[in-house]
């Protein structure tokens, strides 16, 4: 199942690089705008934007970056001798780790609620709005 999308509306003259909605939840970017132009003529405003939020995603956990790491501690702490740490660890080895650690850190997010609460922007608009646009709602 899709889940639903939601568009917001800004009422702002610069163009910021962070938006913080004024009003959001609208499932569709065409009932964003009439409700936009409706609330920018009630308090005045000649322009809005527009725009579709998507959540971010979680971080991802790559195995190579693991597997260096621990080689590189273990170099730290004897030196040249455990060169071929996990030397011939296979492509299929790696993504069984790769797989593992973002499982448990997936299960760790959602167990302490730490999921990203920010997003990103997309299919952004910027309606001018004439005095006594009359759009009906």
């Amino acid at each position: 199942m899709k889940d639903k999308e939601n568009y917001g509306i800004e009422f702002t003259d610069t163009d910021n690089e962070i938006w913080q909605f004024d009003y959001d939840g609208y499932e569709s970017k065409e009932e964003a705008i009439k409700y936009g132009k409706k609330l920018a003529n009630g308090e005045d405003y000649k322009r809005f934007r527009v725009g579709k939020s998507v959540p971010c995603s979680m971080a991802t956990i790559y195995s190579d970056n693991i597997i260096e790491n621990a080689v590189e501690q273990l170099y730290d702490e004897v030196g040249e001798v455990s060169e071929t740490y996990l030397e011939n660890v296979t492509d299929e080895q790696e993504k069984e780790l790769e797989e593992a650690l973002n499982e448990v850190f997936y299960n760790w997010h959602k167990k302490h609620n730490l999921f990203p609460s920010c997003y990103t922007i997309e299919d952004i608009e910027y309606v001018e709005v004439e005095n006594n646009d009359t759009t009906i709602l």
